[in-house]
């Protein structure tokens, strides 16, 4: 999936304007990506702050995000297994291009 650079949202956690696969750097610095997955039921996107991440951004303005990122069930001990399913996704981001592990 191609993901889409844009500028930085007022408020990413459930914007419109912010949509799956979306990638971004926030005014203090910090690159913030969105998995390129649909929203949950409750409309809010898998969303990660990968500034720990390296980070190389190339001069057609997109960016590659390494090692692999990571949203995932581990991270969700108590919740439902369907709920950590629709929660979870592993994959690259690499010049502006998702791909799923």
């Amino acid at each position: 999936m191609k993901g889409r650079r844009i500028e930085n949202p007022e408020n990413y956690t459930n914007a419109p304007t912010v949509l799956p696969g979306d990638y971004w750097k926030d005014r203090a610095g910090p690159w913030h990506v969105a998995a390129p997955v649909p929203p949950d039921d409750d409309g809010f996107l898998l969303i990660a702050d990968v500034s720990t991440w390296r980070i190389t951004e190339h001069e057609d303005g997109t960016i590659t995000v390494s090692p692999s990122i990571f949203w995932g069930a581990g991270g969700y001990p108590n919740s439902p297994r369907e709920w950590a399913a629709k929660h979870t996704w592993h994959g690259w981001l690499e010049r502006g291009e998702w791909r799923e592990a």
